[in-house]
C-alpha cells in the first residue's frame, strides 16, 4: 500500500536528487527505478521548456538588434568581417615605404623602425651614429651604412599598405564585431575595423535573413507537456 501511494505521489514535488535517494531508499530499488525515471523525465521537460524561453528572447533581443543597427551602406543581406592593413612588397613607383633585410638575422624592420632601434639599443658607437645621421634619410646611403656595420647582406625592398579583409571572421551584426576586435586587438593592428559586406545572390541567407528580422517571436506559443 505503501508502495503504490509513492506511485500516485505528485512527482513535481520530488524535485532534488537528495530526496529522492531518501525515498528510494526507504521503499526499495523498484521504486528507485520508478523515482530515478520520473525525475529524469521532469529534468528534460524543465530543461526544454526553459531552453525554448531562452531561446525565444534571444531572437527576439537579435531581430530588434538587427533593425536598428547601423547597416553601413551595405544593401542585406549584409554581414560584417573584420577590415585590416597590412604592408606588402611593391613596385618602387608605388612605395610608401622601404624596409630593410637583414639575412643574419633573418628578419626585416621598416627603415625608420630600424635607425630608431639603432640609436637607443647601444651596439654602435657615437661617431658610428653620427655617420647614420649625416646619410640625410637617403636610403642608398642608409644602406651603406647597414651593410658596413650591420650585415653586409642587407637589402632594401619598397612596400606600400593594402587594405584586407581578415580571413574566419563573420558576424551578423556590426556590434558583435566591435565587440570581437575589442577582445581581439592582439590579432589585428590598431587600424581594425567592421567592415560590412553583401552576401551577393545567396538566396537561403537572404531568407534566412528576412525570418531572423521579421517573423514575430510573441507569436510561438511554448506548450505544456505532460511529463509523468
Amino acid at each position: 500500500m505503501q508502495q503504490q501511494q509513492i506511485y500516485q505521489a505528485n512527482y513535481s514535488s520530488i524535485h532534488t536528487p537528495p530526496l529522492m535517494n531518501i525515498l528510494a531508499n526507504y521503499y526499495g530499488d523498484k521504486v528507485k527505478r520508478k523515482l530515478r525515471n520520473d525525475y529524469k523525465k521532469i529534468e528534460a521537460h524543465w530543461l526544454r521548456r526553459n531552453g525554448m524561453k531562452e531561446a525565444i528572447q534571444f531572437l527576439k533581443e537579435l531581430q530588434q538588434e538587427l533593425k536598428t543597427q547601423d547597416v553601413d551602406c551595405q544593401a542585406a543581406p549584409r554581414f560584417w568581417v573584420v577590415g585590416d592593413y597590412e604592408w606588402v612588397e611593391a613596385n618602387e613607383g608605388n612605395a610608401e615605404r622601404y624596409s630593410v633585410h637583414l639575412p643574419n638575422a633573418a628578419e626585416s624592420y621598416p627603415v625608420e623602425d630600424y635607425i630608431e632601434s639603432a640609436k637607443e639599443d647601444g651596439e654602435f658607437s657615437d661617431e658610428q651614429l653620427k655617420e647614420l645621421d649625416e646619410c640625410n634619410n637617403d636610403y642608398d646611403e642608409i644602406l651603406k651604412w647597414i651593410q658596413k656595420y650591420e650585415d653586409e647582406g642587407a637589402e632594401l625592398f619598397p612596400e606600400k599598405k593594402v587594405h584586407i579583409k581578415k580571413d574566419n571572421t563573420f558576424f551578423i551584426t556590426k556590434e558583435e564585431a566591435k565587440k570581437h576586435i575589442k577582445a581581439s586587438s592582439h590579432h589585428y593592428t590598431s587600424e581594425a575595423h567592421t567592415y560590412a559586406m553583401t552576401a551577393w545572390r545567396a538566396t537561403k541567407v537572404a531568407k534566412l535573413w528576412e525570418l531572423l528580422k521579421e517573423f514575430d517571436w510573441e507569436s510561438v506559443e511554448i506548450k505544456k507537456e505532460e511529463v509523468m
